[in-house]
């Protein structure tokens, strides 16, 4: 035998007897690994294997075994070397078929079907959703190609308290008697006006009448037209025949409109869509006025001569 193999065996015998052979413990509080002969004080912590984690105490070793939490199918686990636990490795996931064009989408992957709907891969299974249109106020709505939902290309606008539909720019007024709206470009625009409350005599107070957009004094004259809207003492307005009228505390008192502008002290308005700009302020229509005021009185007058009241 060579010197050298035989040097090689002496060594091997030397480090198999050290390793079979623990030293004595001087410390009696320490711990011995029995796998490895290695020597631990008292509190320390170490793994033995994969799977025990070990302590010492007062010369004592504790040991206890890593749970494994598995939350996979049997037949995806795999046992790494350096690991004490196995691991899950699933399958790749799988495609889906889309069925509009018979061609298969990767998990994760987003198309669109239609113009309606939504639809995403995942995991092998399509799953879709169908977007939801609102409703459309007009008479007949189209739909552009590619676009889902339906639109009104007439521009008209549908009114739901009355059920109507109005063309671009048209006017009305809401039952309320106050909100007014017009149609623009499809959407009702509507407005409620501020109300100004005027000044009423002491001890009299502000009533809301129904009809009538803003509060009034409870002790003024309503007039009621037979289209059913009301008016209050003072207030002016255009007939369908285009006359002017005015609720006065004899009742409603119509004349015929000034349309001349230079005949007008101020006020020159239009009070119905249907008829020109007329003058609510000129020397003409307050003596019209005046002169159907005189009339009134006069007629009064003479039913008063003619039903005489006797005490």
């Amino acid at each position: 035998m060579y010197p050298s193999m035989l040097l090689s065996c002496i060594l091997l015998v030397l480090l198999g007897t050290t390793e079979l052979a623990p030293a004595p413990l001087d410390d009696l509080s320490a711990c011995v690994n029995p796998f490895t002969n290695e020597t631990y004080k008292d509190g320390d912590n170490w793994m033995e294997g994969k799977c025990a984690h070990c302590s010492c105490d007062q010369g004592k070793r504790f040991c206890a075994l890593e749970s494994c939490k598995i939350d996979c199918d049997p037949k995806y686990l795999v046992q790494k070397e350096d690991r004490c636990c196995p691991i899950c490795v699933p399958p790749p996931p799988k495609d889906c078929i889309d069925e509009t064009t018979n061609t298969t989408r990767p998990h994760k992957s987003n198309w669109k079907p239609d113009a309606c709907s939504s639809c995403t891969c995942e995991h092998g299974e399509t799953i879709c959703a169908t977007q939801d249109c609102a409703p459309v106020m007009c008479k007949d709505p189209v739909t552009p190609e590619g676009e889902c939902c339906p639109r009104c290309v007439t521009q008209e606008c549908w009114d739901r308290e009355s059920k109507s539909y109005y063309k671009e720019m048209d006017k009305w007024t809401m039952s309320d008697g106050c909100t007014s709206c017009f149609c623009f470009m499809g959407s009702p625009m509507c407005m409620s006006p501020g109300c100004a409350l005027e000044e009423c005599d002491e001890g009299v107070k502000h009533v809301k009448v129904k009809g009538i957009c803003c509060p009034v004094c409870e002790n003024k004259l309503i007039c009621e037209v037979e289209d059913g809207r009301k008016f209050v003492e003072g207030n002016r307005w255009q007939d369908d025949d285009c006359k002017v009228c005015k609720c006065t505390k004899d009742g409603i008192q119509c004349n015929n409109p000034i349309y001349e502008k230079d005949q007008c002290d101020s006020n020159f308005v239009q009070l119905n869509q249907k008829c020109p700009k007329v003058c609510l302020n000129a020397s003409k229509l307050r003596k019209e006025e005046k002169q159907q005021e005189g009339e009134n009185e006069k007629e009064e007058e003479e039913e008063a001569e003619v039903n005489p009241i006797y005490p």
